[in-house]
């Protein structure tokens, strides 16, 4: 994206040159010329593409973060956080507006439609946003730049709104939190794992046994993550098949869809014409190697 915005003034002075009657173009490619240069140089597109390439800057680690095959609940759960708390920091920052604005002009000034100026308003306007505004400023920050970054915020709170109930569960069951977990929190987890147990009437008791054990340990000598605490030795499986159940299931648990439709879109490169018959054993290994690469053997 900064590569397109380096590129602005050449490209529509590309695009000027094919919408010139007096250049040897067919009729349809200098409409199209023109009408694709018009909408580039139009004050909405320029602000809007700076407050888009601005948001972006703050989610393109996380969103590669959460495309990847290699993240718990606990660890996505803490970036999200992270980034929405950034993102409402920027709602109520008005230099952080200012910056996006200041760029944006200094693009329309590279196309010579400078300076920037709000789209007309009428009483009444169904077809965008129509705010009034006293300045040019004022106006997109309101119909643009405020709204964009509203449902941004929205959508995160929408899409792993449940991601932190699940990390509160998994927080609890780590054995260096364990001596916290409240009775409520323990009755979350049952009503929300009973399904899954092998034995849920005995869960009570097995947690009280859990925290027991770790009770005894020294602080920093208790595993502080999921994948630690499913590995120690202490965590017998016979002893308590309740929570290690748990552990495993969480740690199961994805954080997005993405390795979902990872596997479903590498199905053409395992499955080709060439290797069309096959057991359902190798075929399952031929796609956790194609979609885990990044695990070395």
């Amino acid at each position: 994206m900064a590569n397109v915005e380096v590129m602005y003034a050449p490209i529509v002075a590309c695009l000027h040159a094919i919408a010139s009657v007096e250049r040897n173009w067919d009729s349809k490619t200098s409409t199209a010329a023109y009408g694709l240069m018009k909408s580039i140089m139009d004050h909405v597109f320029i602000v809007a593409f700076h407050v888009v390439r601005h948001f972006f800057g703050y989610i393109k680690g996380l969103s590669t973060k959460l495309q990847g095959s290699t993240l718990d609940v606990i660890q996505g759960y803490e970036m999200v956080s992270s980034v929405t708390e950034v993102l409402k920091s920027a709602r109520v920052d008005e230099n952080e507006w200012a910056r996006v604005f200041q760029k944006a002009s200094e693009m329309a000034d590279k196309a010579s439609v400078a300076p920037i100026v709000a789209p007309r308003l009428c009483s009444r306007q169904v077809h965008r946003s129509n705010t009034p505004a006293a300045t040019p400023e004022e106006y997109f920050s309101r119909n643009i730049y405020l709204p964009f970054l509203d449902n941004l915020i929205q959508q995160f709170s929408m899409r792993f709104g449940d991601l932190e109930k699940q990390a509160v569960r998994a927080l609890s069951l780590i054995p260096s939190n364990v001596a916290d977990i409240e009775t409520e929190t323990a009755e979350a987890i049952l009503d929300y794992y009973r399904d899954d147990l092998p034995s849920p009437d005995s869960f009570q008791q097995e947690l009280k046994l859990w925290q027991h054990m770790w009770g005894n340990i020294a602080v920093g000598e208790r595993p502080n993550t999921l994948s630690d605490a499913l590995a120690d030795s202490k965590s017998c499986r016979i002893m308590y098949p309740n929570v290690t159940k748990i552990i495993h299931l969480l740690l199961l648990t994805s954080v997005t869809s993405c390795t979902v439709e990872r596997a479903k879109s590498s199905l053409r490169h395992v499955k080709s014409c060439f290797r069309g018959a096959m057991s359902e054993d190798r075929f399952n290994a031929l796609v956790l190697l194609f979609v885990h690469k990044d695990i070395s053997s």
